[in-house]
């Protein structure tokens, strides 16, 4: 009952037999041709998913994919916000008042790279931009004397401040002592060149401090 399955056998051994003579290659180098075949059928097949899943990822960034629904930025605009935020840019006189004392101070505001703001005064230097986490137009600041003020201010719902844009902003500076104060404050613009600021302060303990006024014009 063998008999068969043995021929049969011996018939294919004869029949590969045969055709690895009529090879150019040795039965080593034909296993070795065959197992290339099989690696490059892999490697092949594992490029093409990655070209697909490459793809996919640019469409998704491009296109702004977040759970295949699309981003709408509007407001959120790092360049739209500083767009908003350019009326600052220029040379700055500012009249400041605190408790009825007055001092004039100068300073200039400058775009720079990564669309944010430099301010630079005679107490200070402060870079603002814009900020994806909050949504809003975050600034930070050293002072002289070694304290430090971090500002954030809302981005308004408009294309330019005009006069009579309004914004509210809050600021905290901490001081070389290790106190800190917590300011807020309201932005009016008065025209194209001028803007006016009231600043409200605490210290760390809630403690109210004097107000800051000051109204800024622009040096042509």
């Amino acid at each position: 009952m063998k008999q068969p399955s043995s021929y049969a056998n011996t018939a294919a051994r004869r029949v590969k037999n045969l055709k690895l003579k009529r090879s150019k290659y040795s039965p080593q180098d034909q296993q070795l041709k065959e197992f290339e075949k099989e690696v490059l059928s892999v490697r092949f097949c594992a490029i093409r998913k990655m070209k697909k899943l490459s793809l996919f990822i640019i469409a998704g960034v491009c296109l702004g994919i977040s759970g295949f629904a699309p981003v709408t930025l509007q407001a959120d605009n790092i360049k739209d916000a500083y767009k908003v935020f350019s009326f600052f840019h220029g040379k700055w006189q500012q009249e400041i008042e605190i408790e009825g004392t007055k001092t004039i101070e100068h300073g200039k505001c400058e775009g720079s790279a990564g669309d944010c703001n430099i301010w630079i005064s005679e107490k200070g230097t402060f870079i603002f931009g814009y900020d994806p986490k909050s949504k809003k137009w975050r600034g930070v600041g050293q002072l002289d004397g070694g304290s430090r003020m971090v500002r954030e201010a809302p981005v308004p719902a408009v294309a330019s401040i005009v006069k009579g844009t309004k914004l509210t902003f809050s600021q905290t500076i901490w001081h070389s002592d290790g106190t800190k104060t917590v300011e807020t404050g309201t932005f009016t613009c008065l025209g194209p060149d001028s803007f006016h600021e009231a600043i409200k302060r605490k210290d760390q303990d809630g403690k109210k401090l004097p107000t800051i006024t000051s109204i800024s014009k622009r040096i042509k």
